[in-house]
């Protein structure tokens, strides 16, 4: 996999609007799984040789999340266009939070890049469960007894 921030000068956000398009379309298909007060939130970048999108669904009165980063390059999956590229990123993502929702939840991704073959096409993903609220309370706990967030000895 080439390193998608390397494009970074290249690559543009989603623009606002088609976020909060998007947004709206995947909640619209995965409301009936959501737990009562997640939100879904959409963004992506499109480059010349990739697309990412990331899809953040969150809990805000518990803190717990799930953010699920998928990217195709356009190159070797003999894309010519990188729209094409955005509507396999967005259309994997979907599957892959619709999987997570309707099978309890249960999280089978890494945090780092792992490619996946689909329809012949290499999707690079990666994901996270965190529990924002949890992680404070742990870093106030280390502070009160002389470590950093990382462990370190203050």
């Amino acid at each position: 996999m080439s390193d998608f921030a390397s494009e970074g000068a290249q690559a543009r956000p989603f623009p606002d609007a088609l976020c909060a398009e998007l947004s709206a379309l995947l909640q619209r298909s995965l409301r009936p799984h959501f737990k009562p007060g997640e939100v879904l939130t959409l963004t992506g970048e499109l480059g010349h040789g990739h697309c990412t999108v990331s899809v953040h669904l969150a809990h805000p009165d518990s803190g717990e999340s799930v953010v699920l980063d998928v990217a195709v390059e356009t190159v070797p999956n003999h894309l010519d266009n990188p729209l094409h590229a955005r509507d396999l990123a967005l259309d994997h993502a979907q599957t892959l939070l619709r999987d997570f929702l309707v099978n309890h939840r249960i999280w089978h991704l890494h945090v780092s890049w792992q490619a996946e073959e689909v329809d012949g096409k290499t999707i690079w993903v990666r994901g996270e469960r965190r529990n924002v609220r949890l992680e404070s309370e742990a870093d106030a706990f280390l502070a009160a007894h002389g470590f950093g967030p990382e462990g370190e000895v203050l």
